[in-house]
């Protein structure tokens, strides 16, 4: 059988002066469904794109962790950074890099086979006990680029629930060079949002083309635990 994780997740990477705490309060509000074309449970099937069959099509036992990232944008950032790349000049890949700090791409899917010792996705963890459970511990460590600081230590969050969603929200600060200030740094404050939840076995893939793999994905909004590991920065 083939165990299932489904992840939404949130990030978004914002210069200091946007750091507010009405932005912190928008971040974090999450629609009530989200457009995913990254695959979905359908009975004791697991329905993916065509493009992927290749590679999926002979895994009959494993984990299955499918990720849809809900991108970020702060409408006044992309003014700003706009106005700032248009008039001194810049080259637009500069804006382009910046924009890409809150646009992740949502087309993810990892699979790791069974026996489960300890998987890496994200900035996650994935072990599995010898009774089967599936433990999340967080891997902060390893990620400090993506998280910044305060650099937190590795820590089990929880153990994953067939039907029962967490919640983990953390932030964090890093500085970037700043190409207009010659040696000079900004600093920038990262929010990372997951909702994590196992949905359990299916016994197959089924694979279709775009318009059937592509569906609106209903986003919990109940949990079995928020976990919150947001400091002030």
């Amino acid at each position: 059988m083939i165990q299932v994780i489904q992840i939404f997740k949130k990030h978004a990477s914002v210069q200091e002066s946007y750091y507010t705490p009405e932005f912190r309060s928008e971040f974090h509000k999450w629609n009530t469904h989200e457009r995913s074309s990254c695959g979905y449970k359908k009975d004791e099937k697991f329905v993916l794109h065509i493009g992927l069959e290749r590679l999926y099509s002979s895994k009959k036992e494993g984990l299955l962790i499918i990720q849809d990232a809900v991108p970020y944008f702060q409408s006044e950032e992309i003014k700003a950074l706009t106005k700032n790349v248009t008039e001194k000049k810049i080259s637009p890949w500069v804006l382009e890099e910046q924009l890409s700090n809150n646009h992740t791409n949502g087309q993810i899917s990892s699979f790791f086979s069974i026996p489960l010792e300890k998987c890496f996705f994200d900035i996650f963890t994935l072990e599995q006990s010898e009774s089967g459970i599936l433990e999340l511990s967080l891997n902060c460590q390893e990620n400090t680029d993506e998280i910044g600081e305060p650099i937190r230590k590795n820590q089990k969050l929880s153990e994953l629930k067939k039907g029962i969603p967490v919640r983990i929200c953390l932030n964090g600060k890093s500085e970037y060079a700043d190409l207009e200030l010659a040696g000079g740094k900004k600093r920038r404050y990262t929010e990372l949002d997951y909702i994590i939840e196992y949905l359990g076995e299916v016994s197959s893939f089924e694979f279709t083309d775009w318009d059937n793999a592509s569906i609106d994905k209903e986003i919990p909004s109940e949990f079995y635990k928020t976990i919150d590991l947001r400091e002030e920065l």
